[in-house]
């Protein structure tokens, strides 16, 4: 993956911490997320993972990829990742760069995923600004739809 080893090992002592804050949502995993919610974020990762293959966006195919095949720990700490939700070079920021409807797809996409973090609380911080943002560009009148070229 991209992130470093010690940033993974990161993520997953937050991860620890957070469960022992939530004792009582425990299914066997050190993360709170049901088997269906997991189910879901997979599900997510996955559609993610093949759009950005067909997009060309091999590195960041290849981060989701391994995610997805590792255990559900890895999994929550990835989707908490500064490697899907980080600054510049970010999946959120970079994967699919400018405003095509492949970009558009992607971002609706991290939408989704993101509403399923914030549901059980496991997010990166910039998690809810960047679905802010992907919401604001969505629903915004386009140039043209102003009769701006």
């Amino acid at each position: 993956m991209a992130e470093s080893s010690s940033q993974m090992a990161r993520l997953l002592a937050r991860l620890r911490r957070h469960q022992s804050d939530r004792p009582n949502q425990s299914l066997g995993c050190i993360t709170s997320f049901s088997l269906h919610a997991m189910q879901r974020i997979r599900t997510l990762l996955e559609q993610l993972r093949d759009q950005l293959s067909v997009g060309g966006e091999d590195r960041f195919a290849g981060d989701v990829d391994a995610a997805l095949a590792s255990c559900d720990d890895a999994v929550a700490a990835f989707v908490m990742s500064d490697g899907l939700w980080g600054d510049a070079g970010s999946i959120a920021d970079q994967a699919l760069g400018g405003r095509s409807a492949a970009r558009g797809q992607l971002e609706q996409l991290l939408i989704e995923l993101g509403h399923e973090q914030i549901a059980r609380g496991y997010t990166n911080p910039r998690t809810q600004i960047w679905i802010s943002a992907f919401h604001h560009w969505h629903t915004r009148p386009s140039a043209q739809s102003l009769g701006r070229k």
